[in-house]
């Protein structure tokens, strides 16, 4: 899995464990790796790694209060794939009775541009899931919709670290450094890491969507239920 998207949920725990009273437990399919266990370091009382599978995965999310679910697709390598995880981990939530579901999404680049790019369509398809269940709910007349009371989805970009990570500068002609992305003339919207586990962290205030240089204040939902700022227990998924 590329470096940023590991540094993406460390940034939730880790944001998570400064500002609330919390057991952070960490799925993963690598609880031995290194940046596995240089997380649990920053706080060995606080963060659990567990590893992950999809047997246990109702054991595992009945222990959490809140979950923060971000996929990895490049673990299945399929767009389908991780759009069943992603509805898998919401159905094992749901009937957990999470009191707050938070999904890692992006932005579908196939209804925006025509031109797929799986790793976001599939995060994007289960964001639209999410919105089909709560507009079920709204036909039922749910006064407690789990989809529209308990799920909030926190829409990111590409990481500004892969900047620094993955696509990094070259040398020029000039003697110096230059970015080449093959962009043309689009900009390129980024977001912080930093910023992405604020984001996760604080499930009970309004939620953000990030789009690069848009900032979208959104609620989960139509209306926002009254879920606590601490956490007992805290799920972070792999």
């Amino acid at each position: 899995m590329p470096e940023a998207d590991r540094s993406s949920r460390a940034w939730s725990a880790q944001h998570l464990l400064a500002t609330a009273d919390a057991t952070v437990t960490v799925p993963t399919r690598h609880p031995e790796s290194a940046h596995a266990t240089e997380l649990a370091a920053t706080a060995p009382d606080h963060v659990r790694l567990v590893r992950y599978g999809s047997a246990a995965l109702d054991a595992l999310i009945g222990q959490a209060d809140r979950v923060f679910a971000n996929t990895d697709f490049f673990a299945t390598g399929s767009a389908v794939g991780e759009y069943q995880q992603g509805l898998h981990l919401l159905a094992a939530a749901e009937r957990a009775g999470v009191e707050r579901f938070i999904w890692s999404a992006l932005d579908s680049a196939v209804s925006l541009t025509g031109q797929p790019v799986p790793h976001f369509d599939s995060k994007a398809a289960v964001a639209a899931h999410i919105d089909l269940m709560r507009s079920e709910e709204m036909l039922r007349k749910e006064t407690d919709g789990w989809y529209t009371d308990h799920v909030s989805v926190l829409t990111t970009a590409p990481y500004f670290e892969n900047l620094r990570d993955r696509l990094t500068p070259r040398p020029d002609s000039r003697g110096g450094l230059t970015f080449r992305l093959p962009l043309g003339a689009a900009p390129y919207p980024l977001v912080a890491l930093d910023d992405t586990g604020t984001g996760d962290a604080e499930p009970s205030s309004d939620h953000h969507q990030l789009h690069g240089r848009r900032r979208l204040l959104q609620r989960a939902g139509g209306r926002m239920g009254g879920a606590g700022s601490t956490s007992r227990r805290t799920s972070a998924s792999a």
